[in-house]
C-alpha cells in the first residue's frame, strides 16, 4: 500500500514536522510512508527560505521538500493520502486522482467552525481531529491524540540542558532535530505554545516547567494553554494503527 502525507502549507516548520512524526510512526509499524510538501519559510509574504534552519534537519529526517508537491503526489499516485489541514489547496490533487482515498487531519484553529459547510470537505473520506476539542468541530469523523515527533523512550540522559533554564528557540537552534528528547530534565523552559512545542511538552513530561509566552493575540495558542489536555498515546502511532488495522 502506497501512503503519502501531504502538506501544501510552507508557513513555519510545524506542518513538515508533523509529516516527519508520521514517517517515524510508520517506520515503527514497519510500513512505508512518504512525507511531502514545500520547504518551510518564515514569512510566506516574502518567501524567505529557512533551508539552513528548518528544512535541512527535516530533509535529513525524511521530509521531501519540493515546490512541485502537486506533481510529486500525482506521479506517485498513492493509495492513501493523508492531507494536512488546508484541504482547499489540495483539492486539485483529488480532482486529478478521483479514486484516491483521502484523509484530512485537523487541529484547533481560530473560528473553530471553519469546517461547517466547507466546500469540498465531503471529498475527504475521513476528517480526523488531532487535538482535544477539535473533534467537536462540525465535519470531523474520527479523532486521535496529538501527533508528536518523538516518544518518551527517546529521552536523552544525560542532556546538556539538564537542570538549566532554557529557551526552546535557542535549544532548537543549538541541537539536532528533534530537540524535545533533550528537554525532559530542564529546570525551566520558555516557549511559544505552537502545536508541536506544546504537545511535545505534554507527551515528554515537562509541561509543568514551561513558561508559555504571552500570546493572547494569537487565539489558537492562547486557547491551547488555557484548555490544556493530557496524552496517553502518540497520535502519530494511533493514526498509523488506523491504516494497518
Amino acid at each position: 500500500m502506497k501512503i503519502a502525507y501531504l502538506t501544501p502549507d510552507p508557513c513555519g516548520s510545524g506542518h513538515a514536522v508533523r509529516g516527519v512524526a508520521l514517517l517515524r510512526a510508520a517506520q515503527r509499524a514497519g510500513i512505508e510512508l512518504r512525507a511531502i510538501g514545500p520547504a518551510p519559510v518564515s514569512n510566506p509574504g516574502n518567501m524567505r527560505s529557512m533551508n539552513d534552519l528548518d528544512c535541512g534537519p527535516l530533509i535529513a529526517a525524511g521530509f521531501e521538500a519540493t515546490d512541485d508537491w502537486y506533481g510529486e503526489i500525482v506521479r506517485y499516485r498513492p493509495d492513501l493520502l493523508i492531507g494536512d489541514l488546508t484541504w482547499l489547496r489540495m483539492m486539485p490533487v483529488l480532482e486529478r486522482l478521483p479514486k484516491l482515498e483521502a484523509w484530512l487531519i485537523v487541529r484547533r484553529l481560530p473560528a473553530c467552525n471553519w469546517l461547517r459547510n466547507a466546500p469540498g470537505i465531503e471529498r475527504w473520506t475521513r476528517v480526523i481531529s488531532i487535538e482535544p476539542l477539535t473533534e467537536t468541530l462540525v465535519g470531523t469523523t474520527h479523532a486521535v491524540q496529538p501527533i508528536v515527533v518523538c516518544n518518551p523512550d527517546e529521552a536523552i540522559d544525560p542532556s546538556p540542558f539538564d537542570g538549566l533554564d532554557v529557551s526552546y528557540q535557542n535549544a532548537m537552534l543549538a541541537q539536532p532535530f528533534p530537540v524535545a528528547p533533550l528537554l525532559t530534565k530542564v529546570r525551566s523552559l520558555i516557549a511559544s505554545a505552537g502545536y508541536n512545542t506544546y504537545w511535545e511538552s505534554v507527551w515528554m513530561g515537562y509541561r509543568d516547567r514551561v513558561t508559555w509566552l504571552d500570546e493572547v493575540a494569537l487565539q489558537e495558542r492562547w486557547e491551547r494553554v488555557q484548555i490544556g489536555g493530557e496524552m496517553t498515546a502518540n497520535g502519530a502511532d494511533e493514526l498509523i494503527a488506523m491504516i494497518t488495522s
